[in-house]
């Protein structure tokens, strides 16, 4: 962020040496700078400053999509995710060639995820994948909101290309198993099993160990072990 705030600066140097270079050039790195500041604010923890900041910003560029955008992802953080909606929404409305769809979708997605509304969510996080089919984070979540709608076979397709698409994520390996499980395709939990076993994740192994407990299958469990 301070390089950032030191390159915008040198360039109002150059502007300033240049007074032919027209006024809105100007003004344009004058709003980057104080964006960047609302950005460190932000990760520096102040929240409710950024987003008073933020506020006062977009009073005098209501149509800086960047803007909008930071206030979004600080709502999004301050868990006022209606609120986030909203402006992620606002962001769409431009159709703007520039912005990122793919995250903006994803964004809402998981906002309706936390408000419960998993058939909100569900619906976006497969706009995001229309913009990108290559994204195994999005079909990681989409596999983790359908098994939790209860869409078991949805669920593990969904993970299924979540992990082709990124082979080392484990943690949504126990989604997975568990879909199979409910699907009776116990042959498929084996090997996910395995995998988890010699990831030497501690914790996604507890969670395995638990999982394990909790099902009868003494079978499935000699198979395993």
């Amino acid at each position: 962020y301070n390089n950032s705030i030191k390159y915008y600066f040198e360039a109002l140097k150059i502007l300033e040496m240049h007074p032919e270079v027209n006024k809105p050039k100007k003004e344009d790195i004058e709003q980057e700078i104080k964006l960047v500041e609302i950005l460190k604010t932000t990760i520096e923890g102040n929240l409710e400053n950024a987003l008073h900041e933020c506020d006062l910003f977009l009073k005098n560029n209501p149509k800086k999509i960047g803007a909008i955008e930071l206030k979004a992802n600080i709502l999004y953080t301050l868990q006022k995710y209606e609120d986030a909606i909203l402006y992620y929404h606002e962001i769409i409305g431009f159709e703007d060639k520039n912005i990122k769809l793919e995250s903006v979708y994803y964004k809402i997605g998981i906002c309706y995820f936390h408000l419960n509304d998993l058939e909100a969510s569900r619906e976006y996080l497969k706009k995001a994948l229309n913009e990108n089919p290559q994204n195994g984070k999005i079909y990681f979540t989409l596999g983790e909101v359908e098994f939790k709608q209860g869409l078991f076979k949805e669920a593990a397709a969904s993970l299924e290309i979540g992990e082709k698409l990124i082979p080392k994520e484990i943690n949504s390996l126990l989604y997975l198993i568990e879909s199979y499980r409910h699907l009776c395709l116990n042959k498929k939990i084996i090997p996910k099993a395995e995998k988890i076993i010699k990831s030497g994740e501690r914790q996604i192994f507890k969670f395995l160990i638990e999982w394990l407990k909790k099902i009868e299958d003494k079978h499935l469990k000699n198979q395993i072990f």
